[in-house]
């Protein structure tokens, strides 16, 4: 999964620290953290929203973990926990690409239920 930034100003998101933590540990098991920028992510912005494709392997979001991302420049701090993925039984012979979708995760304890669980994003209101 990837970041979908809204309404967030572009000096506060072009540098973030991404923070990796055993999932349900309260943010006490950290395993590890990833600096992203516009030299190892692509951003693509329309209207208010900016989509971060996270270029680093190993930092892209996964449903095993809880994450912090840090915003330096504002000191704004979002814990992302409790992302549910579905993994649905088959295959994906025939396909690009092969997803399992995500029903709905927690940003700061607040419950997201997404209306499309393939879109691959975690959205992150400023």
């Amino acid at each position: 999964m990837n970041l979908s930034l809204i309404s967030f100003g572009n000096t506060d998101i072009d540098t973030m620290v991404v923070k990796k933590f055993v999932k349900a540990s309260g943010f006490t098991g950290f395993l590890d953290s990833v600096f992203i920028d516009t030299n190892n992510s692509f951003y693509q912005t329309h209207q208010d929203t900016t989509d971060v494709v996270i270029g680093i392997s190993g930092a892209v979001l996964s449903s095993d973990y809880d994450y912090e991302i840090l915003f330096p420049s504002t000191g704004i701090v979002v814990k992302i926990t409790a992302i549910d993925e579905s993994h649905p039984e088959g295959n994906c012979s025939g396909k690009t690409q092969c997803t399992d979708p995500i029903n709905s995760y927690k940003i700061n304890d607040s419950l997201v239920t997404r209306s499309d669980p393939f879109d691959n994003k975690i959205s992150i209101w400023e």
